[in-house]
């Protein structure tokens, strides 16, 4: 009877310990599921709120379905079968993942969002979620310490969590793949349910979790990546970057989407945007600075290094991308290189240019506090007279899907009284609703007549494509 106390105070230790673990997981699957989405759906706000809905979702009706079992059964084994689960899922998530998203692409941007989500998180959140309440139910031992315990699991539980997103987004995913870490989540709940299931005595259930790991995991390995399409792979804090070599083409991407696009044979630009920002020194033959907000390949500034004189200014957020752009695509640098974000940047300098260029992206989006009125107001503060400020953006030609990029217009013409818009393919003839690059200028100064003969020969002819599409 003497050690009736002691067991209980272990017991209670191994179950805090428990939903510690169990909390972390759910804000790890959470921050992971905006990776999960990005090269699909990129990473606004559409997204979070997407997963941060479901998540509350599946919390919400895993307290209730375990408050329901474990009233039913008051017993350890159905919390441990819970969180083997919820590791089974994550796992099916990590197989899955790929058909899921590109299934849901030809819905609305919002619905495919929230039945990606749905399909991908839930299952594995809600067996998560069922954790707290049954724990909490096996060790309330009278009503009087009901508060008490009740109180500490979800304290506990909620400490886990935080854990699990400082680890997870400060830290893991720099160093981790997106698959490897959904994996490793799978194996940890996996095995902690199957330790759980052991020291009740359930070793034929445990010994079955533990084979059921062992195959999904081989199952669901991380494909092998030919060595001659990949040239080089780095993870960042903001994203999943490749160079690939494709069909005499090299190409940067982050997240699955492509930024930078080079002929391999001699390292010529194939994206239309790129050439279309040659306009620039076309109307301003007389500009010898430029500040570029996003580098990606360095194109842009090297392009007007080396052919129009103009030494450049680099703004980048990600101190990943400079290296790739050197090494890959011939970048080198003219002026003074800036690791920062691109509104702060402005905050710390008096630096006034002749261009400025903003070409940001979180993988296919563009990160919108650089885009409000504000931050066109401190951009036109840091231009030399005459001077033109130029956005790269994305979206739909027309229709009603082209409402985000005229908006973009819209808040331009707020800030700048002389704005122009040039649609940057290679065709004039477009299919209907086309996705395509959309290149803005905007001045104090009227911005007159491009001089195309100032332009590079091979770009001439596709210059005045752009003008004729302004």
């Amino acid at each position: 009877m003497a050690d009736q106390p002691v067991n209980k105070r272990r017991r209670l230790t191994g179950y805090l310990l428990y939903v510690t673990v169990t909390g972390a997981a759910i804000l790890a699957i959470e921050l992971l599921g905006s990776r999960v989405m990005a090269p699909y759906y990129g990473t606004t706000i559409i997204i979070w709120t997407a997963l941060i809905a479901i998540t509350l979702v599946a919390l919400a009706i895993g307290y209730v379905v375990g408050g329901l079992i474990i009233d039913r059964f008051p017993k350890p084994q159905p919390i441990h079968l819970s969180v083997i689960a919820a590791g089974i899922c994550v796992i099916l998530l990590q197989a899955c993942r790929h058909q899921v998203l590109m299934g849901t692409q030809s819905m609305e941007m919002h619905m495919g969002a929230v039945v990606s989500a749905t399909i991908l998180f839930l299952p594995s959140l809600l067996l998560l979620g069922m954790v707290s309440p049954m724990v909490i139910r096996l060790n309330i031992g009278s009503v009087k310490r009901a508060g008490r315990i009740a109180g500490a699991f979800y304290a506990v539980s909620t400490l886990g969590s935080v854990i699990g997103a400082v680890l997870t987004g400060f830290v893991l995913v720099e160093y981790v793949s997106t698959s490897r870490l959904l994996l490793g989540i799978a194996a940890f709940l996996i095995a902690l349910g199957g330790g759980g299931l052991l020291l009740n005595g359930k070793k034929a259930i445990a010994g079955s979790a533990a084979g059921v790991w062992i195959l999904a995991a081989l199952a669901t390995g991380a494909p092998r990546v030919d060595a001659k399409v990949v040239k080089h792979h780095t993870r960042s804090a903001y994203g999943n970057h490749q160079v690939l070599d494709i069909k005499q083409m090299r190409y940067l991407s982050t997240d699955g989407v492509m930024h930078t696009i080079v002929r391999t044979s001699d390292g010529e630009n194939i994206a239309p945007y790129v050439n279309c920002m040659e306009l620039l020194p076309c109307l301003r033959p007389n500009a010898k600075t430029s500040l570029q907000i996003g580098l990606g390949g360095g194109l842009v500034p090297t392009i007007f290094s080396e052919h129009y004189g103009i030494t450049s200014d680099i703004v980048e957020i990600d101190a990943a991308i400079v290296p790739i752009a050197k090494t890959y695509f011939g970048f080198e640098s003219t002026g003074d290189i800036y690791i920062e974000d691109g509104r702060t940047h402005f905050a710390r300098s008096n630096r006034k240019y002749d261009f400025i260029v903003l070409d940001v992206f979180n993988t296919d989006r563009q990160p919108w506090h650089l885009f409000t009125r504000e931050y066109f107001d401190i951009t036109r503060q840091h231009l030399n007279e005459g001077g033109i400020f130029a956005i790269n953006a994305f979206g739909f030609d027309r229709g009603l899907d082209s409402k985000s990029w005229h908006s973009v217009v819209h808040t331009v013409q707020a800030v700048y009284p002389e704005v122009d818009a040039y649609i940057a393919t290679y065709t004039s003839m477009l299919p209907k609703r086309s996705k395509v690059n959309i290149v803005i200028f905007a001045s104090e100064s009227a911005l007159g007549e491009p001089q195309l003969e100032l332009g590079r020969p091979q770009v001439r002819e596709r210059l005045d494509m752009y003008i004729s599409q302004q």
